[in-house]
């Protein structure tokens, strides 16, 4: 059994994201649970950009300035702020 939890629209920024979709899901791993975070939707409707953040590399950047709250960590996806969650 499945639930639908909410969608996110254009104006979700990714620390929004994060924190309503997977910040749960990192600190269940934390305590022993699976997780997993599935992401649906049209093709081109930024499932990828939501998940890792943008392709250019001049916008790739550590995962510690997450912590710093660098300018550009709001660009990073998902994925690397998950990463930054678990091992920081």
């Amino acid at each position: 059994e499945y639930y639908f939890d909410r969608i996110l629209d254009t104006n979700t920024t990714q620390d929004e994201a994060f924190d309503v979709v997977a910040k749960h899901v990192c600190d269940d791993l934390l305590e022993g649970y699976n997780g997993t975070v599935f992401v649906y939707g049209q093709s081109g409707s930024g499932k990828t950009y939501t998940m890792y953040g943008p392709e250019n590399e001049s916008m790739i950047i550590k995962t510690d300035d997450i912590k710093d709250d660098n300018a550009t960590s709001k660009y990073l996806g998902i994925i690397p702020r998950s990463i930054a969650h678990l091992f920081a």
